[in-house]
């Protein structure tokens, strides 16, 4: 994630997240992942400016290089927390609630906005709606209970060196 912090005092920071635009559901995100980390006693993340302040314990390059850290399977994780957990008012708890309908459901709206996005040429809405294909088919996986490791390894199945190979199988 990039950020800019843009204050800080002895055991608190703001930061500026450098994005376009923050969605809520980006922010639920944020703020869950924040909240689990060691030494984080209070997280307020503001979507409108993609802003969020972190008060912690601890070394602040501890916090900075959680903040720098992605990964599928923390986000994986992150929205698993949800499940098992679910938060009040929280865009992913929504969709648990709401059930399998409303994940697929979501999961063709996000389709149909890369596709647009795609078709358009523009490379930075297309980002944008594939990370946001990407946070709800990850919804679906826990959904289902299928792992990044299931998809992982469906992957490294088809991963074939002589091509010639592939597209025998593919015919």
């Amino acid at each position: 994630m990039k950020f800019i912090v843009k204050h800080e005092i002895n055991g608190r920071l703001r930061i500026h997240v450098v994005q376009k635009r923050m969605t809520y559901t980006e922010a639920d995100t944020l703020s869950w992942f924040l909240s689990n980390q060691k030494n984080v006693t209070d997280v307020k993340v503001y979507e409108r400016t993609a802003d969020a302040v972190i008060c912690y314990k601890g070394e602040r390059e501890e916090i900075l290089t959680v903040l720098k850290q992605f990964s599928y399977e923390g986000l994986y994780r992150l929205i698993e927390g949800r499940k098992t957990s679910p938060k009040e008012g929280s865009y992913t708890t929504y969709l648990f609630e709401k059930g399998l309908d409303k994940i697929l459901k979501k999961v063709g709206e996000e389709c149909t906005e890369v596709i647009i996005g795609g078709r358009k040429e523009d490379k930075e809405e297309t980002i944008y709606e594939i990370a946001d294909l990407t946070y709800h088919v990850m919804v679906l996986m826990i959904e289902l209970g299928i792992s990044v490791e299931d998809i992982t390894k469906e992957l490294e199945k088809r991963h074939v060196i002589d091509h010639k190979v592939k597209q025998e199988r593919m015919q």
